[in-house]
C-alpha cells in the first residue's frame, strides 16, 4: 500500500524492448514505480520473458507484482482476451498502491500501426493513432514513448546495456497488425513515419470539431444518461447521425472501442424502421435498444434462477413475504413444490403478448421475474398477471407472497 507521502506509479512491462526502455527511463527520473508483468504462459518464451524483468527489478530494487497461471478457455478472441486480463490486474494493482498513474510502452511505430489499421478495417473512432494520456478502467494511461520508433528504443537498450525480449509472435503474419507492421511500418524511413503522424495529427484536429458538434446535437435529443430521442434524431442528416450514435455508445460503454460505419449505418436503419421495440446491438457488455420513441443502453444483466423448496429458501435478490401486493400473490399446492423465480427467457408467446400490451421495455423483459411451479407451468409474471385459479383444489395449500428485496440506503 502507500507509505507515506509517496504516490506510487504503475509501469506495464512485458519484457521487450519497448517497455524495458520505459521502465530504465523511468527509473533514472526517480519515479516512485510498481512494476507490473503479465506471464499469459501462451509462448515458449513467456518464462524468459518473465525472468528478464525479475532480474532488472533485483537489480535496482524496484517492486513487481506479477500475474501468472491464466486460465483461457479458447471461446473469446485471443488478443481481446489478453488485453482484458492485463488490465484487470492493473486496475487490481492501481487500486491496492493508489496510484496516479500506468505507464505503457507504445511507441512511434505502434501509433502508425493503429492509425494503418483503423483505416483498413474502415472503422468508426474518436481518435486516429494513439493518445499519448487517455483513461482505461479509471486508470490515468500515459504513453511517452510516443516520439520514439521501435528501432530506436532497441538502440537505447543495447546502448545501456539492458536486457530485452523478442516476442516470436510478432512475426506471425496471420495477424493483420503484424502485416502492417512488417510490411508497411518497418520499411518508411524517419521522414515517411513523421509524415504519417503530421497527417494523424491533423485528422485528429478534424475529430475534435466532430466531437464537439456530435455532442451539441447529443444534448439536444437526450432525455436520460442513457437515452435519446429518436424523433429528435430522426431530423439530424446521415453524418450527423453516424457521429451522434457513435459518442453515445463509446460514452457509456466507456471503454475504447472502434465500430465499423457499416455497422452503425445498419443500426440506423433499425432505428429509423417501424418496429417499435426491438434490440439494436451489443457491444462490450452493454446492449443498444430501441424502446417505444427512444434509443437506451443498458449493460447486460446475467440471468438469474433460485430455487423455492419451502418458505425459507434463499432467494437471492427477492424474498417470501406473508403480505403484499395482489398480483405478487402465489396459492399452490404443497405438491406443487420446487417452484422457481428466475429471469424470463423470452420462450413464451402469452408472456411475448403481455409485455407487448403493457408496453415493457423490451431491456426490462430479459430480466423480469417469473414464478414456476415444478413441472414449468408459469404461475406469476410478477407483478403483471397471475396464471391460476386463487382456488387450488388440494387439502395442503400454501399461501405466500413473492417481491424484490428493497435496496438498502447508504
Amino acid at each position: 500500500m502507500i507509505t507515506g507521502d509517496v504516490m506510487y506509479c504503475l509501469v506495464a512491462v512485458s519484457g521487450g524492448s519497448d517497455s524495458m526502455a520505459l521502465l530504465d527511463k523511468l527509473r533514472n527520473e526517480k519515479k516512485d514505480l510498481i512494476v507490473c508483468h503479465v506471464n499469459y504462459g501462451f509462448r515458449e518464451s513467456s518464462l524468459r520473458d518473465e525472468n528478464i524483468v525479475r532480474k532488472y527489478c533485483k537489480k535496482y530494487n524496484l517492486k513487481l507484482e506479477i500475474l501468472k497461471n491464466i486460465k483461457y478457455d479458447n471461446k473469446e478472441n485471443l488478443e481481446n482476451f489478453a488485453r482484458v486480463t492485463r488490465y484487470n490486474f492493473f486496475k487490481d494493482m492501481y487500486i491496492k498502491y493508489n496510484c496516479d498513474c500506468l505507464y505503457v510502452g507504445h511507441n512511434k511505430d505502434d501509433l502508425i500501426e493503429t492509425y494503418l489499421l483503423q483505416k483498413r478495417r474502415d472503422a468508426k473512432c474518436d481518435y486516429y493513432g494513439l493518445k499519448k494520456e487517455i483513461y482505461i478502467y479509471e486508470m490515468r494511461v500515459k504513453r511517452i514513448l510516443l516520439n520514439y520508433s521501435k528501432k530506436e528504443l532497441e538502440e537505447y537498450c543495447k546502448n545501456n546495456d539492458i536486457e530485452y525480449g523478442v516476442d516470436e509472435t510478432n512475426f506471425d503474419m496471420s495477424y493483420v497488425r503484424n502485416d502492417i507492421r512488417h510490411n508497411i511500418v518497418f520499411k518508411m524511413s524517419a521522414i515517411e513515419k513523421d509524415k504519417i503522424v503530421e497527417e494523424i495529427n491533423k485528422l485528429n484536429e478534424e475529430k475534435e470539431k466532430e466531437y464537439e458538434r456530435a455532442h451539441n446535437l447529443l444534448d439536444k435529443c437526450k432525455c436520460g444518461n442513457n437515452s435519446f430521442d429518436i424523433d429528435i434524431y430522426d431530423n439530424y442528416s446521415d453524418d450527423d447521425k453516424l457521429s451522434v450514435l457513435y459518442y453515445f455508445v463509446i460514452e457509456n460503454v466507456k471503454v475504447k472501442i472502434s465500430i465499423k460505419e457499416s455497422r452503425l449505418v445498419d443500426i440506423i436503419k433499425k432505428i429509423s424502421s417501424s418496429k417499435p421495440n426491438i434490440e439494436l446491438g451489443k457491444f462490450e457488455d452493454f446492449i443498444l435498444y430501441k424502446e417505444y420513441g427512444a434509443v437506451t443502453i443498458k449493460k447486460e444483466e446475467e440471468e438469474y434462477s433460485y430455487l423455492i423448496e419451502d418458505l425459507n429458501s434463499d432467494l437471492g435478490q427477492f424474498e417470501i413475504s406473508i403480505t403484499g401486493k395482489k398480483l405478487e400473490k402465489v396459492v399452490v399446492s404443497e405438491n406443487s413444490f420446487p417452484l422457481k423465480i428466475e429471469s424470463y427467457k423470452g420462450d413464451n408467446k402469452i408472456i411475448n403478448r403481455l409485455f407487448i400490451d403493457k408496453k415493457i421495455p423490451i431491456s426490462e423483459r430479459k430480466r423480469w421475474p417469473i414464478v414456476k411451479d415444478k413441472l414449468d407451468n408459469v404461475l406469476l409474471v410478477l407483478n403483471i398477471k397471475k396464471f391460476y385459479n386463487n382456488k387450488v383444489l388440494d387439502d395442503k395449500v400454501i399461501e405466500f407472497y413473492i417481491k424484490r428485496k428493497e435496496k438498502e440506503r447508504v
